[in-house]
């Protein structure tokens, strides 16, 4: 089954926790409720290199990218918005 639940930080803690450890989405950068699909990526480091993040930015069609560890660690919980797609086993 499929569920779209609130991005929180008790959610970042669980994802983080199931193994977590970036949230992607292809909504635009400025969109108000982007919609993240969780990932395990091992090579952090490599997979931001992958997509390009360090040259630039990214535009508004580029993968918008949330790391697991620096929104829990950096983002204020009234400042996490949008909505997780969550697939259930």
């Amino acid at each position: 089954m499929v569920r779209f639940e609130k991005l929180t930080c008790e959610l970042l803690q669980l994802l983080e926790a199931g193994g977590y450890t970036v949230l992607t989405s292809v909504s635009g950068l400025c969109d108000e409720n982007p919609t993240y699909v969780p990932e395990r990526i091992t090579d952090l480091w490599g997979y931001l290199g992958s997509i390009n993040v360090w040259s630039g930015g990214l535009s508004e069609k580029e993968t918008n990218l949330l790391v697991i560890r620096d929104a829990l660690e950096n983002i204020l919980p009234e400042d996490l918005r949008g909505v997780v797609l969550l697939f259930d086993d």
